[in-house]
């Protein structure tokens, strides 16, 4: 029979869910935040799906499985399933929903051990540990979001807008249209012929004037020709000289 878990902690003040949820589908910083997780590899990934490989150790015991990631940026749900390894189920979900102080972020897992001499070695305390590793995690997610201040909310708050800009990649001009930015990177809708890899810049435009910002692709989407960029140097707003807000506001 699965056994079930569930944790969750509510985040305090007028946070975006957008903002919670960027943080929350970081798979890559999920070891900083749980002692027992020893390594989460990122597979592959995109503004909606992804699979991640990952490596536990529980009193000595290790544990290792792949699984497929979904991620619902509209309605806030992280959901994710095993397809390999040593649970025969692994399956559950991260959601950030509203609260009457804020927002709530509500984690659930059912899992079944499919190794029985695993399951005889760390049943009784795996449930704890996940227990305590998600709820510290929790915590810690808690804490960074309530602690930042204004400047670093607005570093990594994105602004939903529809603005047309520039893409120079590999000595090629491309047009692209915006969907979402922030000071530290920007979401952009390809058209059918591109193909970004590596290093490049977005060319803004602002003002009746075109501001470059260097960045890298950190994930690219060919079902939807989506791409994620990092912008090298996390200063949208000095590089434009007005809030991104305001760019956002007047492009939707």
């Amino acid at each position: 029979m699965n056994t079930e878990v569930m944790t969750s902690v509510e985040i305090l003040g007028g946070y975006r869910k957008d903002f919670i949820f960027e943080r929350v589908r970081r798979l890559d910083r999920y070891p900083e935040f749980m002692p027992d997780v020893k390594r989460v590899k990122i597979l592959e990934t995109s503004l909606t799906s992804g699979a991640s490989e990952w490596d536990i150790d529980i009193e000595g015991c290790p544990l290792h499985w792949l699984e497929r990631d979904t991620f619902d940026n509209d309605n806030y749900i992280f959901e994710f399933r095993t397809i390999e390894g040593d649970f025969d189920v692994f399956n559950g979900r991260w959601q950030v929903l509203d609260s009457p102080r804020g927002s709530r972020v509500i984690f659930t897992v059912s899992y079944l051990v499919g190794i029985p001499v695993i399951e005889d070695i760390i049943g009784p305390i795996l449930k704890i540990k996940i227990e305590r590793n998600t709820q510290k995690m929790l915590d810690d997610l808690k804490k960074e979001i309530e602690a930042s201040n204004a400047i670093q909310d607005r570093a990594f708050q994105r602004y939903r807008t529809d603005l047309v800009a520039e893409l120079v990649a590999g000595g090629r001009k491309n047009p692209v249209r915006i969907c979402n930015l922030s000071n530290s990177g920007a979401a952009i809708q390809l058209d059918a012929d591109v193909t970004p890899d590596g290093e490049l810049e977005l060319v803004l435009p602002v003002a009746g004037d075109r501001r470059a910002m260097p960045g890298k692709v950190v994930w690219f989407c060919r079902e939807s020709k989506q791409v994620g960029i990092m912008f090298a140097q996390p200063e949208v707003e000095r590089v434009l000289g007005l809030p991104i807000a305001t760019l956002a506001s007047a492009a939707v």
